[in-house]
């Protein structure tokens, strides 16, 4: 993802398939800023992969996040990305 997001600045990136393996939204938001990532979620899977949404908490709870930061990859850029003004 990291790779892509560097050669592709125009590519927006989604949360859904993010293992809670490492900080990698964390280091996404510092490199890239979180104007390129949208909330998305594996829940629509059947069966469900997991029972908790940990990319939800990873980005509720990350202490580098701003309240901006969270808008923005919850709301704000799918809203510019579906023309939702």
């Amino acid at each position: 993802m990291m790779k892509i997001a560097k050669r592709c600045e125009n590519v927006l990136f989604e949360t859904g398939v993010l293992f809670p393996l490492t900080q990698v939204i964390e280091e996404f938001v510092k490199e890239f800023g979180s104007e390129r990532l949208i909330f998305g979620t594996d829940f629509y899977l059947e069966p469900l992969m997991w029972y908790h949404p940990h990319v939800l908490y990873q980005i509720l709870y990350a202490e580098s996040l701003t309240d901006q930061d969270k808008e923005n990859i919850f709301w704000n850029n799918a809203r510019k990305l579906f023309h939702l003004d």
